[in-house]
């Protein structure tokens, strides 16, 4: 499970890093895994960004993006405890971050 904040970080970074050809590729693997049922795509709507802001406000000492807050939301939501990220700052709200370093 990825949301769809994670998947345009990942497409826009890959669009910047190395152009449309891989940020497209990207994006035709994430359909393919959707269709192969290997990945379900959360989209953000607007109680899961409300939630996302109220989480930036309780954690307003930890450095989380937004598209952090919105995983968390998400995870708590389904009641995920333990995510696959390299985002530290994720532990600081209680998650538990991998893959092990």
């Amino acid at each position: 499970m990825t949301t769809s904040y994670v998947v345009d970080e990942t497409a826009t970074r890959l669009r910047y890093d190395l152009g449309l050809e891989h940020a497209l590729r990207f994006r035709d693997t994430v359909k393919a895994a959707e269709r192969a049922r290997r990945l379900r795509v959360v989209w953000i709507d607007r109680r899961l960004d409300g939630t996302a802001w109220s989480i930036l406000e309780q954690y307003a000492d930890v450095p989380l993006s937004f598209t952090d807050a919105t995983t968390v939301a998400v995870a708590r939501s389904r009641r995920i405890r333990e995510i696959f990220a390299f985002d530290e700052d994720l532990e600081a709200v209680g998650l538990v971050v991998g893959p092990a370093r």
